[in-house]
């Protein structure tokens, strides 16, 4: 059966929560009806039963007075609490309600809604946290804990720009990856819907070109200028400590001919070192290619 909150016209006692509807005497001994209130009372079902600055707990089901539960107290109301916001902790919405902290420099909390809940706001750094939303002074929430801003490192997971210590977000070299911090000095570029980490360093990861400082990504990694030592993936001839880029039988792409090796006509490296494969003596620097391999 429904009974009547506090405040609600009632015409009976029997209608009320708190079966006490004020003007009942008036109404039951002169027939005067429409002027009755429900009254508040000691067991309640929600807030609304309760007297102004009371609430109701949800365990017992009793009107209790508010404004006594500190912050991290498991509560069911916000009145209840002494920062006058009662939310979500956390990551989940699985987590228990509990007061919030105040905001800084004052005594009063606040909540955020994410979804269908509400979670606190004003969470320290270091305190789990579902989004950026709830955590204090422009911390970011990075991987479900409230991050300082500019203290993630190179290559670590990032949300947004300001929580990483080069300022720029985005992603790292390959898109499956996810946003990473982008190295120091390094540059953002959006191409494809996506953000991407450009003017990497040597040996920083990579998809194109594009992404390098240098120009040259080979074997999905930064390389160059004249830092790929023989036998190294390049794109291009400055990339090698030999000057020499080219085409070797036993890879599908190009790699760094030998010191003092050249390139033939079709673009193959020559001077080979015992053991590779070759198609003629010239390939090798023994001038020797026997079953297919240099001897």
């Amino acid at each position: 059966m429904f009974f009547r909150g506090k405040g609600d016209s009632c015409l009976f006692d029997w209608e009320c929560a708190s079966k006490k509807c004020s003007g009942f005497f008036l109404t039951r001994l002169f027939g005067i009806f429409g002027g009755g209130v429900c009254k508040a009372t000691a067991s309640c079902h929600s807030d609304s039963d309760c007297s102004t600055g009371d609430y109701c707990d949800k365990t017992t089901h009793m009107c209790v007075p508010g404004d006594v539960l500190k912050p991290g107290t498991p509560c069911s109301s916000n009145i209840a609490c002494t920062t006058q916001a009662c939310a979500r902790t956390g990551a989940s919405v699985s987590d228990p309600t509990v007061c919030c902290p105040p905001a800084a420099g004052t005594a009063t909390g606040a909540s955020v809604e994410l979804g269908a809940y509400y979670f606190c706001k004003n969470t320290p750094d270091g305190g789990s946290c579902k989004d950026s939303k709830m955590c204090l002074g422009g911390s970011t929430c990075v991987n479900n804990v409230c991050t300082k801003s500019h203290t993630l490192k190179q290559g670590q997971s990032c949300p947004s720009n300001a929580s990483c210590i080069s300022g720029l977000c985005a992603h790292y070299g390959i898109t499956a990856g996810g946003y990473r911090c982008c190295p120091p000095g390094s540059k953002i570029d959006t191409w494809n819907t996506g953000r991407y980490c450009t003017n990497m360093p040597n040996g920083a990861p990579c998809e194109s070109d594009h992404m390098c400082a240098t120009g040259s990504c080979a074997d999905w990694k930064c390389v160059g200028p004249k830092t790929v030592p023989p036998g190294g993936y390049c794109k291009k001839d400055n990339d090698c400590t030999s000057n020499i880029c080219g085409l070797v039988r036993d890879t599908s792409g190009k790699v760094c001919c030998p010191n003092n090796g050249q390139k033939t006509d079709v673009g193959y490296c020559t001077r080979l070192p015992t053991g590779k494969r070759c198609w003629h003596d010239d390939d090798c620097a023994s001038v020797n290619c026997h079953r297919g391999s240099c001897k």
